[in-house]
């Protein structure tokens, strides 16, 4: 049934072109799927290394970002939101101890906000790779 389909589609779509339509037709498909594949295959993951000093001068605490995940330390911290400026991931998120990270990209500072124990720390961060 759904070979059919198919073939009565294909039909429908090809019959009614003359010959030099249906090529600007099938050239226009295959550009179509070239250019997703080429998307496909040559995506482009993010791995970023920084390496972050508090305001105090202690540090350094090494943070990586990749698309999916800010790495600080040996807490993997899942991203939630990504803008142009600035990238907020959140730990624990669902609960009352849920703690916020911002990084911000132009400026290269990393925001660390813990909304339970009402306090936030901003490191100046300089990257690695």
């Amino acid at each position: 049934m759904i070979a059919f389909l198919k073939l009565n589609l294909y039909k429908v779509l090809f019959m009614k072109l003359n010959k030099k339509n249906r090529n600007y037709v099938f050239f226009s498909l295959a550009g179509i799927i070239a250019i997703a594949l080429s998307l496909v295959i040559f995506k482009k993951d993010r791995f970023n290394e920084f390496s972050c000093m508090f305001d105090d001068g202690s540090g350094p605490v090494y943070v990586n970002i990749d698309n999916e995940h800010i790495i600080d330390g040996k807490s993997k911290i899942k991203i939630i939101k990504e803008t142009s400026d600035k990238i907020i991931a959140k730990k624990y998120p669902d609960q009352s101890w849920a703690s916020t990270h911002t990084f911000y990209k132009r400026t290269n500072k990393y925001k660390k906000d813990y909304g339970s124990e009402k306090s936030t720390f901003l490191l100046a961060c300089t990257q690695l790779n």
